[in-house]
């Protein structure tokens, strides 16, 4: 089951370019089941977002801002990933995903906030991540 803003740690998640690392992963999905998930990835390599382009469409958590990240962390809505439902039955049902419990409500509606005013995202996207579409 894949709540909305759920934590979860990802054992050897396959990065596209195929490389793998254990890797929070935090769930934008309005149901608990559908076709497609979508989710952020944590990074607490910020170097690379402290050019104010880069900066477009991510949430910043500060150090211990909340209880699953000990050090600043990037949420990056220019990078949504996908994940189809025979993957996401596959990896849990290889106990590859670890919920960790839900995001802070404070940094929930950073996180709607920065959809709302995306500056990358279509119009359609916004509004199924903030689950005002049609969503299955």
């Amino acid at each position: 089951m894949i709540v909305r803003f759920g934590v979860y740690h990802w054992k050897d998640y396959i990065f596209d370019n195929g490389t793998t690392k254990n890797k929070y992963w935090i769930a934008l999905n309005c149901q608990i089941k559908q076709e497609n998930y979508y989710a952020v990835l944590p990074t607490s390599q910020i170097d690379k977002y402290k050019f104010s382009t880069i900066n477009i469409d991510t949430v910043k958590i500060e150090k211990y801002e909340s209880k699953y990240f000990a050090k600043t962390t990037i949420l990056d809505f220019k990078n949504i990933q996908l994940n189809t439902k025979d993957e996401m039955d596959f990896i849990l049902n290889n106990n590859k995903l670890d919920y960790k419990g839900l995001l802070e409500s404070e940094i929930q509606e950073k996180i709607i906030l920065c959809i709302k005013n995306s500056e990358t995202l279509s119009e359609l996207f916004i509004e199924e991540l903030l689950c005002e579409g049609n969503s299955k």
